[in-house]
């Protein structure tokens, strides 16, 4: 910066690679006091300058695009005029690809504020934004932004006890998704374990895994089970504030042929029993024997099943007259989707109330009383 004998006037001087610093060149407009420059320079020989300048009582931040071996561009007004700057407190952080961040101490809301403003490279600055609390004197806050274009801007404040200092973060891609683990298979009823590993720049990464089937869960590691063989796609996916990744593979799952023998309950009124049976997952279960009646049942899930085991043939006659008969029956399971049925073996008594047999009354023959 330089005073012309009126104002102060941002100046620029440029040497071409094995040359001379050609005579100089004003930046910032005539007729208005301007100062504070900072200039950076990316690897492809673009120029940024940014400085600020005085309008009255309010201070406003101004920038100015080099291309290479070209001319700066006219002045930009990067902060508004609603939200003056405070002089000197302006910053510029650029990486080699020409991503630029550009912060400065601004009055907002009747207090001062940090404002920031984003370059992508070959395009402009942004509208700026506020990105830290009010306080009741300037910030002077710093800024830095890395090659991928994810940018901080630090400060120090004070927080009514003491004087901290606080960062604000510019995240520019979404999350990234690797070592992902889907299993190839997996059975009905048992648990299936997934995991991934999501990374980003900045914290605050949501994981989340949808199984397929209806079902998901939040986490990088997670495990859900099966309700019924097929194939399922399993999806990861990781998001932000900025976007979303994903990532899927397929899981086979198998039927399951375990199940179990629960409880009976015996009807002694009809001299039969109603055999629960634990299936673990959906199928057909089935009660047969030599001595009973075959009946089947299904169920569309993992789950009880209650089937009914009813006597015959001899059974039914010792049921009938001894009131009691015991007969093996063979539980048989078919899960959906299997090629053949899981089978156990049980004795089971059943139990018939026998009726009450009525008393006949005897005839007796009336007599009149005797009398004297």
């Amino acid at each position: 910066e330089r005073f012309d004998g009126t104002d102060f006037v941002v100046q620029a001087s440029q040497r071409p690679a094995g040359g001379e610093f050609a005579a100089p060149d004003d930046l910032s407009a005539l007729g208005e006091s301007s100062g504070f420059p900072r200039v950076a320079m990316t690897s492809a020989g673009e120029a940024i300058a940014l400085w600020m300048r005085v309008e009255g009582e309010d201070t406003f931040v101004q920038a100015s695009i080099r291309p290479p071996g070209g001319e700066f561009s006219a002045p930009d007004d990067l902060s508004p005029v609603q939200s003056p700057a405070f002089g000197g407190t302006a910053q510029l952080a650029t990486n080699a690809d020409g991503d630029a961040l550009a912060v400065w101490s601004a009055r907002g809301s009747g207090e001062q504020v940090v404002a920031a403003s984003i370059r992508p490279a070959g395009g402009g600055f942004s509208s700026p934004i506020e990105i830290s609390p009010t306080a009741t004197v300037p910030l002077r806050p710093f800024g830095a932004i890395g090659k991928t274009g994810d940018a901080v801007a630090v400060w120090g404040r004070s927080n009514g006890a003491h004087d901290i200092v606080q960062a604000a973060g510019y995240d520019v891609d979404p999350p990234a998704l690797g070592n992902l683990s889907i299993p190839a298979t997996g059975t009905v009823g048992e648990p299936v374990s997934f995991s991934v590993t999501p990374f980003d720049v900045w914290p605050g990464v949501a994981t989340s895994f949808s199984f397929g089937d209806g079902a998901g869960a939040p986490g990088a590691a997670v495990s859900h089970t099966y309700g019924a063989p097929g194939s399922y796609r399993v999806t990861a996916t990781a998001s932000d504030a900025v976007g979303s990744a994903s990532e899927s593979g397929v899981i086979s799952i198998s039927p399951s042929y375990e199940f179990r023998i629960g409880k009976h309950k015996r009807n002694r009124k009809r001299g039969t029993v109603l055999l629960t049976v634990h299936i673990s997952g959906p199928g057909r279960v089935t009660v047969a024997g030599r001595l009973v009646k075959r009946r089947q049942r299904r169920r569309a899930s993992a789950g009880p099943v209650r089937v009914p085991v009813i006597a015959k043939g001899r059974a039914l006659k010792r049921l009938r007259k001894k009131g009691k008969a015991r007969v093996r029956i063979r539980v048989s399971f078919r899960p959906d989707g299997g090629d053949h049925a899981a089978t156990r073996r049980r004795l089971v008594v059943l139990i018939k109330k026998k009726p009450r047999k009525k008393r006949r009354a005897k005839n007796r023959r009336a007599t009149k009383p005797r009398t004297r």
